[in-house]
């Protein structure tokens, strides 16, 4: 161990030990360690860390200090990131705060803080908000603290500090090592007051979120715009407390109402005392009761209504019972009708609200009242036997007058009241107006007959139009149409089964079709619907059979083969229910025989021409394009070629082998490019392909040469 007298250093290369004969660490001291106007810290990894910095205390025994509490930093502008905890204890607020200050000490720009923050935590008497600046001296970095006062005004350099006792503590200085060393930062702070700020270049404004007093809790005590919020398993906003509207919303993050449940309302609803909005669940918004045995009265807003009860309650499906009697009362309010009283004595469930009365119109117009003591709401009411005359009705003045008038004669009206619901017309009923509504669900006509369109002197014009119209979504309609002179429907017609169209009393029937795989030897086959003799096609593994030669019609539901089908053999069949004509396009499995006219574009998913092989082709070949319009042939010697009968828009395609090589190929009454024949590919094991088009008089061929084969 080397001690420098002068420099005060000491320099050793093995354990020191203080109050220890035996050291087991670098330096291991047994006893206590007293540092004055010293740091203690550690440096490691270009980084200082320090829990005291010497000069970081301020201590008093003057009762009040006023102005800036500030801590002057031992270094000006350096590329250092800064953290720290700063105590402050003032005795007769009685409160200690601890403040968590941290920043970048930026040196472009002339030196400037960012990226900085505060916060604090204090005991529960703490209720002050205050102001951090980071700034410059002029010499050094430095931190203000000031106070607010009640209102949030800031104090500045009027704050007033109690027997303040303040140190800095827990020093975090890194980023830049050769900047962030001990011998930088571990001496040399200073914290005191001061009325008076250097150049500000980042503030922050802090306070308690919440105070915990003797009672509980209070948050947001200072009055800010704080929001509050509990999160739910799957709604996020399931309670919120929105500081700055003075509003909260439960699964609303943006209260409009002081308490707002669900989703806001219209933009229109806002600033009331509660707003609910179901979001579209068939359940009361509003339930209570005074106590189990009493009746519970809820409020359900429903598409376009809205159900006030009492004795009973709608829980999504049905309305329910819930009192001990058994009353039960629902008034709907709805716009487009008005207001209906339901009341009933269903002791279990209410499925529905049938038996209801409405009060008043959607105008206003009270529907229910009829003032008298012998007539009352939904009841009978027989006038006594010496009130009116035969033939004569009940007529008001629009005043509330009612009198006896005659209907305008004996044979023309004669109304008689059987029973509440019933109204017999004994008599013919004539209406002259222009509309006739009838507000039943059924009308039952005992007439055979209903006659549209009477007048004077009919004809198809008058008659145009006319018809019968059923109203939904759509209208659906039954019209005449003179112009056309036939019906039109607006509509599919659908028949029962067993039913059929007829033509004058001849039946339109479907095409009845079936395919049937045969699993072993099978003479006898059924059909799934019922035919008409003579109109049965029979197809086996895609030949047409003859009827009576090789089937024959056993019943309207069953045929026989003339040759046994075996295991593997597929039998169809079509019912046409008319003669078949054998010119006419008919099923036969994946061929069908006949000419096929198509008015429109053909479009086809998937298209093969019929292919044949003629095999070698000698000196002479006659071309048949009866059966493919794809041919193979193989030159075996110089071969010449009879061309079809040209037909106006016929084509096919013929692949010509070279077989050995060496041959030739000549085609009568064909035309090729230029008018000149072309020499076929001599090279042996050779294909050339041509095509042929016909203008119904001459043949036009081109040719695609030497395809290896």
């Amino acid at each position: 161990m080397t001690v420098d007298y002068g420099s005060h250093d000491l320099t050793t290369t093995g354990d020191v030990g203080i109050g220890t004969a035996s050291p087991s660490e670098k330096l291991h001291v047994d006893g206590t360690i007293r540092v004055h106007d010293g740091g203690i810290g550690t440096e490691q990894e270009s980084s200082t860390f320090m829990a005291f910095p010497g000069g970081g205390l301020f201590r008093t025994s003057t009762g009040t200090e006023t102005g800036y509490l500030k801590i002057t930093m031992p270094q000006s502008w350096l590329a250092v990131m800064m953290k720290m905890s700063f105590d402050v204890y003032e005795y007769n607020a009685q409160d200690f705060t601890t403040f968590k200050l941290s920043g970048y000490m930026y040196t472009t720009s002339g030196g400037q803080w960012i990226n900085t923050s505060a916060n604090m935590d204090s005991n529960y008497g703490n209720d002050v908000r205050y102001w951090v600046r980071f700034g410059h001296d002029g010499t050094y970095c430095s931190i203000y603290i000031s106070k607010c006062n009640s209102t949030g005004a800031v104090l500045a350099a009027t704050s007033t500090w109690s027997y303040p006792q303040a140190v800095v503590r827990d020093v975090h200085a890194a980023f830049s090592g050769a900047n962030s060393t001990m011998a930088r930062w571990a001496d040399g702070w200073d914290v005191g007051f001061t009325t008076t700020l250097g150049t500000i270049t980042a503030t922050r404004s802090i306070g308690r979120s919440y105070h915990m007093h003797e009672a509980g809790y209070v948050f947001n005590e200072l009055g800010e715009d704080v929001d509050f919020r509990i999160e739910g398993s799957s709604d996020a906003d399931l309670f919120v407390v929105n500081g700055g509207l003075d509003k909260i919303g439960i699964g609303e993050s943006s209260p409009n109402c002081k308490l707002n449940i669900g989703a806001s309302l219209a933009s229109g609803i806002v600033n009331g005392g509660i707003s609910v909005n179901m979001e579209a669940t068939s359940k009361p918004a509003f339930t209570t009761r005074q106590n189990t045995t009493d009746p519970v009265f809820s409020i359900l807003p429903y598409t376009g209504q809205t159900y006030l009860s009492t004795g009973c309650y709608y829980n999504g499906s049905n309305w329910v019972h819930s009192s001990p009697n058994a009353y039960n009362n629902v008034l709907v309010l709805e716009p487009i009708s008005g207001a209906n009283w339901y009341c009933g004595g269903n002791s279990s469930t209410i499925n529905s609200i049938a038996s209801d009365k409405n009060l008043w119109d959607r105008t206003g117009a009270w529907k229910a009242d009829i003032n008298t003591s012998s007539l009352q709401v939904n009841s009978a009411f027989t006038f006594p036997t010496s009130d009116g005359s035969p033939n004569q009705v009940l007529q008001t003045d629009g005043s509330g007058t009612v009198t006896w008038e005659a209907a305008g004669g004996s044979s023309s009206f004669n109304l008689i009241s059987e029973s509440v619901d019933t109204v017999t017309i004994a008599g013919n009923l004539a209406v002259s107006g222009t509309t006739t509504t009838i507000n039943s669900t059924t009308v039952t006509v005992d007439d055979k007959n209903i006659e549209l369109g009477s007048n004077a002197s009919p004809t198809d014009v008058t008659a145009n139009g006319g018809g019968i119209t059923l109203k939904g979504s759509s209208d659906k309609t039954i019209i005449w149409d003179s112009t056309n002179s036939n019906w039109t429907s607006s509509e599919h017609w659908n028949l029962a089964a067993g039913k059929h169209f007829k033509i004058n009393n001849v039946p339109i029937y479907e095409t009845s079709l079936g395919t049937i795989s045969v699993t072993s030897n099978q003479t006898v086959f059924n059909t799934t619907d019922a035919y008409t003799s003579g109109t049965l096609a029979v197809y086996l593994n895609g030949v047409k059979l003859i009827s009576g030669t090789d089937f024959s019609e056993t019943s309207s539901t069953s045929f026989t083969l003339t040759s046994t089908a075996v295991s593997g053999d597929t039998v169809e069949y079509v019912a046409y229910n008319s003669a078949i004509a054998s010119t006419n396009l008919q099923k036969s499995g994946d061929t069908m025989t006949g000419n096929l006219t198509v008015n429109a574009d053909l479009i086809v998913t998937g298209y093969k021409e019929t292919h044949t092989d003629a095999g070698n082709t000698g000196t002479a070949q006659t071309i048949d394009i009866s059966s493919s319009t794809l041919q193979t042939y193989t030159l075996t010697g110089n071969c010449t070629f009879t061309m079809p009968t040209a037909e106006a828009g016929r084509s096919f395609t013929m692949l010509l082998k070279t077989g050995a090589g060496s041959f030739t190929a000549a085609f009568t009454n064909v035309k090729f490019p230029s008018n000149t024949a072309p020499t076929i590919t001599t090279t042996a094991s050779r294909m050339d392909i041509i095509t042929f088009y016909s203008d119904g008089t001459n043949w036009y061929g081109s040719i695609q040469q030497e395809y290896h084969i």
